[in-house]
């Protein structure tokens, strides 16, 4: 299976490094950068071996040299929003590890002696 990032379910992750990966791309390579500000889904379809959904708007913008741009991300609708189980998982801010254990839903193991907990 072939993840494809301009899905909206794929990870922010793989978003940051595909967007880190063309901005490298069109600030060393003149000819993509044409070719990616002139026509960016065929573009980006043809390097990445993927379809771009009709409905996804790619924006390209250029940064000049005393600019800084700030993308905003979109507001979050309800079905944007963390379920309970996710919730619970985030709640007080704890991911989960401490410095001498994780714990998971099925209880906590520790590898650390007294003094480090």
């Amino acid at each position: 299976m072939t993840l494809n990032p301009f899905n909206k379910m794929e990870s922010k992750t793989q978003r940051k490094i595909l967007e880190e990966w063309i901005r490298w791309k069109a600030s060393s390579d003149l000819k993509f950068r044409n070719r990616v500000m002139s026509n960016p889904g065929e573009t980006l379809e043809s390097v990445f071996g993927v379809s771009i959904p009709e409905s996804l708007n790619i924006r390209i913008l250029t940064e000049e040299k005393n600019q800084f741009i700030l993308v905003i991300p979109h507001l979050q609708k309800a079905e944007d929003e963390l379920s309970e189980k996710e919730l619970e998982t985030v709640a007080g801010g704890w991911s989960g590890g401490t410095d001498c254990g994780t714990c998971l839903e099925d209880g906590c193991t520790y590898s650390c002696d007294d003094s480090l907990c």
